[in-house]
């Protein structure tokens, strides 16, 4: 398998994740609006800031699933500003959920909302660093 058909591939499986990714969110954000008397902390609900965000990172999921296929079919080269772009909507969503996820466990325990918000920060740190290391080869 050449180099190019492996990174088609790879495109085409990352366009299924954010697909996943995009159904996902959009699933969360119905059962949210039908149990919006949860989500209260400290005697303030915190609601109308968590709907919005979950539709957010629902559009970043959506456009990014677009803007990949073009990338997956060749249309769009890797690499170019429309790729990068695209890169970053993703990162986008990703952080969207990380902020979510937290929330969404913090009405029924702020010690595991705390706790999930510390190893998400953690592994972003150390997946950062990582991509970011210069010994490896490219």
């Amino acid at each position: 398998m050449s180099v190019e058909d492996e990174t088609k591939l790879a495109g085409r499986i990352v366009v299924g994740v954010q697909g996943f990714l995009a159904g996902i969110t959009i699933t969360i954000l119905v059962l949210v609006i039908q149990i919006k008397d949860v989500f209260i902390f400290n005697g303030e609900s915190y609601y109308e800031i968590l709907i919005p965000g979950i539709a957010i990172t629902s559009v970043f999921f959506i456009i990014c699933t677009y803007g990949l296929v073009n990338i997956a079919l060749g249309l769009k080269k890797p690499g170019t500003a429309y790729a990068r772009y695209m890169d970053r909507l993703v990162l986008s969503g990703y952080y969207g959920i990380m902020i979510i996820i937290p929330a969404l466990v913090l009405p029924f325990t702020l010690v595991g909302a705390v706790v999930v918000g510390a190893v998400e920060i953690i592994l972003s740190i150390m997946l950062t660093r990582l991509y970011y290391r210069k010994d490896d080869a490219k």
